[in-house]
């Protein structure tokens, strides 16, 4: 299990489960939950345990500003595999994919059903040299055009090795569930991540910020976060600063902390070390 990743023991054995399911054919993984939650961290455990194993990860994580942007979702995800496809695609394929990636000039927008074609044409043949893994972070913000492209090629893949692995935040975007509403419900998972125990938590502040707490102040942090690891640390370190360690009354969430920390979290670079 990875140390790194608290409390999640029964989610990482699932994403294990998962990964290995791949070999014998399409699937998809959905992990999901309010904002600070953890998806992320567990997204990235999936994403860098697919790279362990050996299979080829390709990777999007779009953002709220993204979303009026076409195909930019796609670029993030095929550009590589564009440059330096397993075999030449047919050329109605090619022209339109190419213009999708916005790597020829076109006289007008690539045919949708092209590109998606082309799409699937390059998924299958990458994966008959091993599996693949397509990974989205914050599915919520997909782009249109990329959800179409996706969805079109998720509903063709049977036999091939190749895995969907999503995180999407649950609130503010239940847009993006169309794009595995299409995906047989046998080839779906679902995780839907909740709050962490008290004892959890307390392992939580522990290893992240060092800090020991009294039972009735890790209670009383454990209710106000209501088990979030984001709010858990957040409030720690208010508390390990002073303020409010002294006063558990005063010791709580505003009502506009998951705006203020959905925001928060999209203007995170992909470097940031979430929990």
């Amino acid at each position: 299990m990875d140390a790194s990743v608290v409390g999640r023991d029964r989610e990482l054995a699932e994403v294990s489960r998962f990964l290995d399911s791949i070999a014998t054919g399409f699937g998809a993984l959905l992990l999901s939950g309010p904002a600070g939650i953890g998806k992320t961290t567990l997204w990235e455990h999936a994403v860098a345990a697919a790279r362990e194993r050996g299979y080829r990860v390709v990777v999007s994580r779009p953002t709220e500003v993204e979303t009026g942007l076409a195909f930019a979702a796609l670029n993030d995800l095929f550009a590589d595999l564009a440059d330096r496809p397993p075999a030449e695609l047919p050329e109605p394929q090619r022209i339109a994919l190419e213009a999708a990636l916005f790597r020829v000039t076109a006289a007008s927008p690539p045919q949708p059903l092209a590109v998606s074609i082309g799409v699937r044409q390059l998924v299958r043949q990458t994966a008959a040299r091993g599996p693949l893994v397509i990974a989205i972070d914050d599915l919520q913000w997909l782009d249109e055009p990329s959800a179409r492209v996706l969805d079109f090629v998720a509903r063709r893949l049977e036999e091939e090795p190749v895995g969907l692995i999503a995180g999407q935040r649950t609130i503010g975007g239940d847009r993006a569930l169309a794009v595995l509403e299409s995906i047989n419900a046998g080839r779906l998972r679902r995780l839907d991540l909740r709050g962490l125990s008290i004892d959890e938590v307390d392992r939580l502040v522990r290893a992240r910020l060092g800090l020991e707490l009294a039972r009735p102040t890790l209670v009383r942090l454990h209710a106000v976060a209501a088990g979030n690891p984001f709010y858990a640390l957040e409030l720690g370190r208010a508390m390990a600063s002073g303020e409010g360690a002294d006063d558990l009354g005063a010791l709580k969430v505003p009502p506009s902390l998951d705006r203020l920390v959905g925001r928060r979290l999209d203007a995170l670079g992909s470097d940031a070390d979430l929990v």
